[in-house]
């Protein structure tokens, strides 16, 4: 387990916030087996404010019933049998492959991008930001946002 901060986190948040920010196709976002806050605030979050930029997300979570109230609507997918073609993945707050929800992990051509906080994170994905110094996904994922000019209301 690595519990140190990453040396090149900004280099890490910048390089990611440009990817996202480019990726042409549907960024599907999703978190780990059995949600709790950290993960639907993350994936809810991050799908937000992608959106409020002008990017297409399809956040695939199913919350427990004491956290429905952060949602609005359809917001959410419950599982993808397939990615969409040409689609990129984000995956926030699981320290595993083994436990991330609702999507299929094998898909041969979809990019991934692994946002976490846990040290036991293996760094999966094409990029990977594992910052067990943070509390949280959440701080991340705004520093992605704001970072690269992502604004908006997350709500």
């Amino acid at each position: 387990m690595n519990n140190s901060g990453d040396p090149l986190y900004f280099e890490k948040l910048a390089t990611i916030a440009t990817r996202l920010k480019d990726h042409a196709g549907m960024i599907v976002i999703a978190a780990h087996v059995d949600p709790d806050g950290d993960a639907i605030g993350s994936l809810l979050g991050a799908s937000r404010a992608l959106a409020a930029f002008g990017k297409t997300v399809l956040p695939v979570a199913v919350p427990p019933r004491y956290l429905e109230w952060m949602t609005t609507g359809n917001e959410l997918t419950p599982k993808l049998e397939v990615l969409p073609e040409g689609s990129l993945l984000l995956v926030v707050d699981s320290a595993e492959v083994s436990r991330v929800d609702g999507v299929p992990m094998n898909q041969v051509g979809i990019p991934i991008i692994n946002i976490d906080h846990h040290g036991s994170n293996p760094r999966f994905g094409e990029l990977s930001l594992v910052s067990p110094d943070k509390a949280c996904v959440d701080g991340q994922r705004l520093g992605c946002c704001t970072g690269r000019g992502i604004h908006g209301s997350y709500r």
